[in-house]
């Protein structure tokens, strides 16, 4: 084979991944540019799932940064509504104190007018 293949794949993969570009350095066949070929192809998956990760992580890191925003703004709202809630159980509870008071004078006011009524029939 005397043709003219293109360029070496081993500088992209040593590039992107060191370790195996040594790899492909002892089992290529460095005299042999089929070999090279052979090899160029079997990166370019891996090339291509690394890329695809890369691009999920960035995906994933920035719904990670979306997710802690939208935690602490419902934290916020979460001690917001705790805090309308005592309010409200102290009205409430206020509001029971007093419709007992008022039918406590009511009762007592109609206890106090049946001793008189009876006195001037």
């Amino acid at each position: 084979m005397s043709g003219d293949i293109g360029p070496h794949p081993l500088p992209r993969a040593s590039a992107a991944y060191p370790g195996f570009a040594g790899l492909l350095l002892r089992h290529s066949g460095a005299d042999d540019p089929a070999g090279g070929d052979f090899f160029a192809e079997a990166i370019a998956p891996i090339e291509n799932t690394h890329r695809a990760a890369r691009q999920a992580n960035d995906q994933l890191v920035h719904l990670n940064q979306a997710l802690h925003q939208r935690s602490a703004a419902l934290a916020t709202s979460n001690l917001k509504l705790k805090r309308e809630i005592a309010q409200r159980k102290l009205a409430e509870e206020s509001l029971r104190k007093s419709e007992q008071h008022y039918a406590q004078l009511l009762e007592q006011s109609r206890l106090m007018g049946r001793p008189a009524r009876a006195e001037w029939q």
